[in-house]
C-alpha cells in the first residue's frame, strides 16, 4: 500500500498543516509509506511522473528483499513509475 498525496498551495494555511501533521502520523503509524507531491504553477504530466518517479525510486530502495510480498511490491511500484530496478 502507497499513499501519494498531491497538495495544493492551500496547504500552506497553518489549519491545513495541522491537519497534514495528523494525516502523516497516522500513516506513519500504520507503516504506510506516503509522498507529498507539491507541483507549483501548472506542471507538465512529464514533471509530476518525474516527481513520482523519484519518491518511487526511494521507496523502492527502502525496502527489504526479506520483506513478504517485496517483489510483488517491487513490480507493482516499477509499473506505476517506469523505472526498473
Amino acid at each position: 500500500m502507497l499513499t501519494i498525496k498531491v497538495d495544493s498551495v492551500w496547504h500552506n494555511i497553518e489549519r491545513q498543516q495541522r491537519n497534514d501533521n495528523k494525516k502523516d502520523r497516522l500513516l506513519t503509524a500504520a507503516g504506510i509509506p506516503f509522498m507529498r507531491l507539491r507541483p507549483t504553477g501548472r506542471p507538465s504530466e512529464n514533471t509530476i511522473r518525474a516527481q513520482v518517479t523519484e519518491h518511487v525510486d526511494e521507496l523502492v530502495r527502502s525496502l527489504h528483499a526479506d520483506l513478504r510480498g517485496y517483489d510483488q511490491v517491487r513490480r507493482l511500484l516499477e509499473g506505476l513509475s517506469g523505472v526498473r530496478t
